[in-house]
């Protein structure tokens, strides 16, 4: 889900086959992921600017940080997390 009043987004995803179909690069075949893909699309074409670069899950630290604390919750559910980059 994108963020309500961000012109611009940059996502990072350690799935090169996501990246390749939001790009462009390949079809997505599976019609789950063929909805994904145009939901990803439509909600994209609202922000001035948005980028998906494929990250190695190897060299994706944050993100696996962010999944283990994420997933960590001694009573079984899922913690809410919020993570804000601000560049100004």
């Amino acid at each position: 889900m994108l963020y309500r009043g961000a012109d611009s987004v940059r996502a990072f995803s350690d799935s090169q086959l996501v990246v390749s179909q939001l790009n462009g690069e390949y079809e997505a075949k599976d019609d789950t992921m063929a909805v994904y893909v145009r939901r990803v699309r439509e909600a994209t074409k609202l922000r001035k600017h948005f980028s998906i670069t494929h990250i190695p899950w190897s060299e994706n630290r944050q993100a696996d940080m962010l999944f283990k604390l994420a997933t960590s919750s001694e009573d079984g559910k899922p913690k809410h997390i919020q993570w804000e980059t601000l560049i100004e």
